[in-house]
């Protein structure tokens, strides 16, 4: 079984557009989640969980996201960052 990619968490902040696009397409229940989780901080909506994979190009919660996904539109994409393990940092 290959090794899970970083930011595996469905929550993780650090998970690019790649990566919730994929978790929108094969596990949409833990992309509702993930949108609930955003939606019910405390923090949003001046913090959302897409911060990272959009830096400072864009605006966009989940939903938003959602809503691009099933038009099918494409969106820039950050650059990668290394490929170093889930660092952990939201203590999971």
């Amino acid at each position: 079984m290959p090794p899970p990619p970083r930011s595996a968490c469905y929550f993780c902040p650090f998970n690019s557009v790649d990566r919730w696009r994929w978790l929108f397409e094969n596990h949409p229940e833990l992309y509702e989640k993930a949108m609930a989780l955003e939606e019910h901080s405390k923090h949003f909506p001046s913090q959302r969980l897409t911060d990272q994979a959009f830096r400072d190009r864009a605006n966009i919660p989940l939903r938003s996201l959602a809503d691009i996904f099933r038009k099918g539109e494409q969106l820039p994409v950050a650059p990668a960052r290394d490929q170093q393990p889930c660092g952990a940092e939201c203590l999971t």
